[in-house]
């Protein structure tokens, strides 16, 4: 009884292999129903130009549908990108402005002092002058790493847009390149043009394993933009008092009252010899 089903099981693998020896549309079905069996050497597709242009053009359309794919995705992480910078950007520049309310506050000297509705002892003062400069700071990193990623999926967008259009190029050049092919006009120029396809085959497969699209963290990460520190410490505050002075002194935004800042000159400067003459 085996010996009877053996037969004609043989009988049809010896048939299929005929069919894909002989029909190059049999060959190239199978070989795109289940992956690139028979590799596709220079030699191979002087054999079978017309399989294998059938095979490239399935694998073409179908590397194309990953590009576009990608970039679909890399446009939403560009939307996505863009609302999170307005946020961050509004943010930093009410931070900024708070940093230096609270570095006024502290220059007049006088406490308890009242900033935004709140009153505040010289120490409760240069806490929240320490917090909200490390937030700003937290801030102007997310900002710059926001403008580094948006830059980085553009390009990665146009990249995507170039290895399309060669796909769109090789396509049209196949269409046409076959129907040569199907009345047996074999020419090394058309045997030249399948071969670079298939270099534009594998280097789209090279392409698609180095998908540039990802989640925002994970491209964040690729990005060289040094950790932010998340606090700020009294000597950091002292410096930015330092420079907060000197900045208004050196833009003519000195008090002219009396009443000198505590972070300004606070000792009458002695008479140079012949000044009360």
């Amino acid at each position: 009884m085996r010996s009877y089903i053996i037969v004609p099981i043989m009988s049809v693998v010896i048939g299929l292999a005929g069919l894909i020896c002989v029909s190059p549309s049999v060959r190239a079905y199978i070989i795109i129903v289940t992956g690139r069996v028979v590799e596709w050497t220079p030699e191979a597709i002087e054999a079978d130009p017309v399989g294998y242009s059938l095979f490239a053009e399935a694998q073409l359309k179908k590397d194309k549908r990953v590009f576009q794919e990608m970039r679909k995705d890399l446009g939403v992480c560009m939307e996505v990108m863009s609302k999170k910078l307005s946020e961050k950007s509004k943010l930093l520049e009410q931070g900024e402005k708070f940093v230096e309310d609270f570095a006024e506050a502290c220059d007049a000297g006088e406490f308890p002092a009242k900033v935004h509705g709140k009153e505040y002892t010289e120490l409760q003062l240069r806490s929240q002058l320490g917090l909200t400069l490390a937030e700003v700071n937290g801030l102007r990193k997310s900002v710059a790493e926001i403008e580094q990623v948006s830059v980085t999926a553009e390009l990665e967008i146009q990249r995507v847009v170039v290895e399309s259009e060669k796909i769109d190029s090789q396509l049209a050049l196949l269409a046409t390149r076959r129907e040569i092919f199907r009345a047996r006009a074999v020419t090394a120029e058309g045997i030249a043009i399948l071969t670079s396809v298939n270099s534009v085959l594998e280097g789209n497969q090279s392409f698609i394993k180095e998908n540039p699209v990802g989640t925002i963290m994970e491209i964040m990460n690729r990005t060289s933009l040094p950790p932010a520190n998340g606090s700020v410490s009294d000597v950091q505050v002292d410096e930015y008092l330092k420079g907060y002075v000197a900045k208004k002194s050196s833009a003519g935004f000195s008090k002219e009252s009396g009443k000198k800042g505590k972070f300004g000159q606070t000792e009458n400067i002695p008479a140079a010899p012949g000044d009360d003459l």
